[in-house]
Parts: C-alpha cells; sequence; structure tokens
C-alpha cells in the first residue's frame, strides 16, 4: 500500500523512450495529466526530469524542481 504523503505528492507521468536506470541517473519523462505548481498551470505532454532510485524491485523518482516557460 502506498502512503497517503506519497499519493498526495504523486503525479502521473511516462518515462520517454528506452533509458538505461541506474541509482543516481537522471530520467526523462512526459506528463500524462495538467498539473499546477504554485499557481503555474503545466499542461501534459511537458517533458520533465527526475533522479532515480532503486531499492529492490521498487523504482522511485524524486523532481526537485520543474522548468517551464
Amino acid at each position: 500500500s502506498v502512503s497517503p504523503a506519497i499519493e498526495t505528492n504523486a503525479i502521473k507521468a511516462e518515462i520517454y523512450g528506452n533509458q538505461n536506470l541506474v541509482s543516481g541517473s537522471v530520467i526523462k519523462m512526459e506528463l500524462l495529466q495538467d498539473i499546477n505548481i504554485n499557481g503555474t498551470r503545466i499542461p501534459k505532454n511537458q517533458f520533465i526530469h527526475g533522479v532515480c532510485a532503486l531499492n529492490g524491485e521498487r523504482l522511485t523518482i524524486k523532481v526537485n524542481s520543474i522548468q517551464y516557460g
């Protein structure tokens, strides 16, 4: 089960293309939904980047900031 804090901060995105992942690498994703951050709407299909971490069979991706516009 996913914790409520993680679910609240989750966004729907898809890993873009074929990428080799290792812990600490930057991953490119495409938004599958519009998101709002501090009053700024970022439309779906926008590319975002995050740092991935592998823990067993679980992949987590942390997005520290998004550049848009």
